[in-house]
């Protein structure tokens, strides 16, 4: 077998095939260098922002390393030190030390991952037998404008359930008529008798709902007390039981619509110095 000395030292683009009538044969290759401390060992100029390997097929990626150290996969433009466009199969053991983010979630104590099916991303979930509370609050002034559709109040997203979760929901707060949805919070009018239809709507849609609605009747200010009366307002309450249809986040989205009352005069939630805003809390029990 004969041995041919192989040393490239600049970048140099070879178009083509090689050929020779006998095997290369080299210890060791070297390229950027006259020293290679490795069957193949590349060294990258000082400044060099373009590919050290890449490897594709008519222009669709297979593989690359980048000058920082990012090998991607499938891709030309990895993010990270190992980046994989596409599926991965692994047969022996991967151990995870740092981080672990499904769908850029990390998570936190006490969750497990539930599957949503093929396609998507597993999601955090309470683990069995847990109880997890959540809590939100509205702004400061939210006024429910029409009386054919819902004004959402509060909205809470992203809450993970798996099906058959049950979701305990209460809401309560302060509700008084106004013409103006900005500050002062005590600013009410003369509205005349009116309602405000206040629920809590579940989306997906669950399999069961026991209450979750109230219809809070007002009478505002039929005597004439007058503007800036704090015996205009009032408070309402409001408790449901839900019970999930399908695994996956879901939203939980307290609103109100009004009827009734003088034209131009609006249910106000709001807060002040003395008074609690609306609010809502659910309690996933599995």
């Amino acid at each position: 077998m004969r041995r041919i000395p192989l040393q490239i030292s600049t970048w140099t683009a070879i178009l083509g095939s090689i050929m020779a009538p006998a095997q290369i044969n080299a210890q060791a290759v070297g390229i950027g260098l006259t020293t290679p401390q490795a069957r193949l060992h590349i060294r990258v100029p000082s400044g060099w922002n373009q590919p050290i390997l890449q490897v594709d097929t008519s222009g669709t990626p297979i593989l690359i390393l980048t000058p920082q150290g990012f090998l991607g996969i499938g891709t030309n433009t990895p993010s990270t030190h190992l980046h994989v466009q596409g599926g991965a199969y692994i047969r022996d053991t991967l151990r995870i030390d740092g981080d672990f983010r499904p769908g850029g979630n990390p998570g936190t104590p006490g969750m497990v991952l539930t599957s949503q099916g093929p396609g998507l991303p597993p999601i955090w979930a309470p683990g069995s037998g847990q109880t997890r509370i959540y809590f939100a609050s509205a702004p400061q002034i939210v006024c429910a404008t029409s009386n054919s559709t819902f004004t959402p109040i509060i909205p809470l997203t992203s809450v993970p359930l798996q099906a058959g979760d049950t979701v305990l929901v209460w809401a309560s707060g302060s509700i008084a008529p106004s013409t103006s949805c900005s500050p002062p919070d005590n600013y009410y009018q003369d509205c005349g008798k009116a309602s405000a239809y206040i629920r809590v709507r579940m989306a997906p849609a669950p399999s069961l709902q026991v209450g979750g609605n109230t219809h809070e009747t007002v009478h505002w200010s039929v005597g004439g007390l007058g503007p800036n009366h704090e015996d205009d307002q009032d408070t309402w309450t409001l408790m449901g039981v839900f019970v999930a249809n399908q695994t996956g986040n879901h939203t939980f989205v307290l609103e109100a619509q009004y009827a009734g009352g003088s034209s131009g005069c609006y249910p106000k939630f709001w807060s002040g110095n003395y008074y609690g805003g609306a609010m809502m809390i659910l309690q996933v029990i599995r």
